[in-house]
């Protein structure tokens, strides 16, 4: 279905209807998904065109482009569009393999370099078409609250530039975007904990040894990182639940929310103290779920 490869592809309508990110991001999501569920009607059956920030993209695992969107005078306001490799399974024999190709190609030639295991940041603003997608809310960067993507986009058009490097201070490493309100309610469990997490990276060209720096909110609830080695440019999730650590995810072990819904700061320090960075957000009336710092 993400490739229009699916036999209920005819039913869809190619006319785009001119939305925002906003407009999208406050559609009410189906009751239930799962892998087997079959196209919707409604968003799954409409092609959109919205006029976006650019925020930052990767390619995943199965090759697709992962592109996080911002409504353009809200970055915190994102959403997903994905634009498939064309020479996968199902991309391949799609009948729209042709602007699928295009949109991607496009993305390719006017952004910075994109690639695997990484996020690049990404600034500028760009128009794009796609199809509606429901996907299922499992701690993606960039989702949007009620799960919706274009996926697959079918033609982009802007202007795509570097993100402006982090301000300079007492670094490297800075803590570039925080997942204050997990999806759904806010039951305590385990799988809610860990969707509320602190992203941070390394922008630098070297390893970071992070063992004793410590991660905290504006109560002085303190995560210490344990014998742990940040890669040069890649990134970190401090998920406040409990888990198995790696090296791209890292568990705080906290049996209750860290993170304010309506507003907090989040401290980064070194081992011997001296902060790193610091990112404070507000939201009174929780209309958002994350921020980028």
């Amino acid at each position: 279905m993400k490739t229009l490869s699916d036999k209920l592809e005819s039913k869809v309508n190619f006319f785009p209807r001119n939305r925002t990110v906003a407009f999208l991001r406050g559609l009410k999501p189906p009751a239930h998904l799962a892998s087997t569920t079959p196209r919707q009607k409604g968003v799954e059956m409409t092609t959109y065109r919205v006029r976006v920030a650019l925020v930052r993209a990767t390619v995943e695992d199965d090759h697709d482009i992962h592109l996080v969107v911002a409504t353009p005078s809200n970055h915190a306001q994102t959403m997903i569009v994905e634009f498939p490799d064309t020479n996968c399974t199902g991309a391949a024999a799609s009948p729209k393999k042709a602007q699928m190709k295009a949109a991607r190609s496009a993305v390719f030639n006017d952004c910075p370099k994109i690639g695997p295991g990484k996020f690049t940041e990404l600034s500028g603003s760009a128009t794009i078409t796609g199809v509606g997608f429901w996907d299922s809310i499992h701690g993606q960067s960039g989702v949007a609250p009620n799960g919706i993507e274009l996926h697959p986009a079918l033609s982009f058009s802007g202007t795509c530039k570097p993100a402006s490097p982090p301000p300079s201070g007492s670094g490297p490493a800075s803590i570039a975007e925080i997942f204050y309100n997990s999806p759904g309610p806010d039951d305590g469990s385990n799988a809610s904990l860990d969707a509320e997490w602190v992203l941070i990276r390394n922008p630098a060209s070297s390893t970071l040894a992070m063992k004793g720096w410590t991660l905290r909110d504006a109560a002085d609830h303190v995560f210490t990182f344990p014998q742990f080695t940040l890669a040069a440019g890649h990134s970190v999730k401090v998920h406040t639940g409990s888990g198995s650590d790696s090296s791209t995810d890292l568990y705080w072990g906290s049996g209750s929310y860290i993170w304010n819904n309506d507003g907090d700061t989040a401290t980064l320090k070194k081992s011997g103290g001296t902060t790193a960075d610091r990112c404070s957000y507000s939201d009174p009336s929780e209309t958002n779920d994350h921020v980028f710092c």
